[in-house]
């Protein structure tokens, strides 16, 4: 029925949804298939916020083919732009943390605290409770790279906000040493 439909913004939407169903599901060729139509439609529409979330998950997708190079650069510019500043501000958590795995890609481990640490903190600022928990989890795998123990309040808050939404699972993240 949606791809009937003469409602382009709606059209636009599916993709752009069914490309985070896909990114989530490791099929990472078919998510960007996905979004790269949705920022065909979205764009033609004039959808500009969500132009930012699609490009958002295309640097997610870079990271986890393995190109670190793509994705900091992608998520760096996504980050400068000036348009859409209200998406771009809901996005720097997620941005931050894709340019700290990039990072950590690179073999660049103060750079990536630096960025999570940034995730983080805007995470708290906004109240994205999910977002910290996603960040949490990357600094504490951090620290296990590097060969320290994470502190336990930071695990424990990890924790206890993915029960409080009873996520199950987390969405996946690039393969690091």
């Amino acid at each position: 029925m949606w791809k009937s439909s003469e409602y382009r913004y709606f059209q636009g939407a599916c993709h752009w949804m069914l490309g985070r169903v896909s990114l989530r599901a490791g099929r990472i060729d078919e998510a960007l298939a996905r979004f790269d139509e949705a920022r065909r439609i979205l764009t033609e529409v004039g959808a500009e916020d969500e132009v930012q979330d699609v490009d958002a998950r295309v640097a997610e997708c870079r990271l986890l083919k393995g190109d670190a190079d793509g994705a900091l650069a992608l998520a760096d510019e996504i980050l400068g732009r000036t348009g859409s500043e209200a998406a771009i501000d809901r996005l720097k958590p997620q941005l931050h943390r894709v340019r700290g795995y990039a990072m950590l890609l690179q073999s660049d481990p103060f750079g990536a605290r630096d960025a999570f640490d940034l995730s983080l903190a805007v995470a708290r600022e906004r109240g994205e409770r999910y977002e910290i928990a996603l960040t949490l989890n990357a600094l504490v795998e951090l620290d296990r790279l590097e060969g320290v123990e994470a502190p336990q309040e930071m695990v424990d808050e990890s924790r206890s906000i993915l029960a409080a939404f009873k996520v199950r699972a987390l969405p996946p993240v690039p393969a690091i040493g």
